[in-house]
């Protein structure tokens, strides 16, 4: 039951950073739209398969201000990744394949402000993935599609006018394989009224 725990960190971290700053009169978070870039590594594993890969990926979100201490981001993101050759044994046979992701999520990121700094949330992300495996030896490909809903956990921070920086940590599992992906992001919001 990873989801839980997952959710429990959260809430528990939720809870401590609002003990831990000290309470104040605060401004909402800043409502507008934020582009982003980053790194992504992801692990996928399972029945036959494991795999890491990284790579680059770009996205976009807007900010909600709910009150001064809560906000909604709805997101869009898509990540390109590759990884290192691994081996699969399917009915005896081995086989080396280079495995490539190309990731696109859309979810909805609930954030908790202990200050007007930083945040931390969790979230719901649907996962669409497409992971190609090439054997090294032929350069046949064998193409899979998924799509499946994960959930995650974030922190980060905006600083000054609109820079923002934010790490997450998502899993999702696709009938007998299951992803955690592991990102950094770093962008920019811009404020609208």
């Amino acid at each position: 039951m990873r989801t839980s725990s997952t959710m429990a960190m959260m809430v528990a971290a939720s809870i401590m950073l609002a003990y831990a700053v000290p309470s104040a009169v605060m401004a909402e978070p800043t409502q507008g739209l934020g582009v982003f870039a980053g790194f992504a590594l992801t692990n996928v594993s399972g029945e036959g398969i494991d795999a890491d890969a990284s790579g680059p990926g770009f996205g976009v979100d807007f900010q909600i201000p709910v009150n001064p201490q809560f906000s909604l981001n709805p997101f869009v993101a898509m990540f390109s990744e590759e990884g290192d050759d691994f081996t699969v044994t399917e009915a005896g046979t081995s086989f080396d394949v280079t495995p490539e992701l190309d990731i696109t999520t859309f979810g909805l990121q609930a954030r908790f402000w202990p200050n007007e700094q930083f945040f931390v949330g969790g979230q719901v992300v649907n996962y669409d993935v497409e992971l190609t495996l090439t054997e090294v030896t032929t350069g046949l490909t064998l193409e899979l599609s998924e799509s499946e809903v994960g959930f995650g956990v974030a922190a980060g921070a905006q600083i000054g006018e609109g820079l923002t920086i934010t790490g997450q940590y998502d899993s999702v599992s696709f009938d007998d394989v299951d992803a955690d992906t592991l990102t950094l992001l770093i962008g920019w919001r811009f404020s609208m009224p």
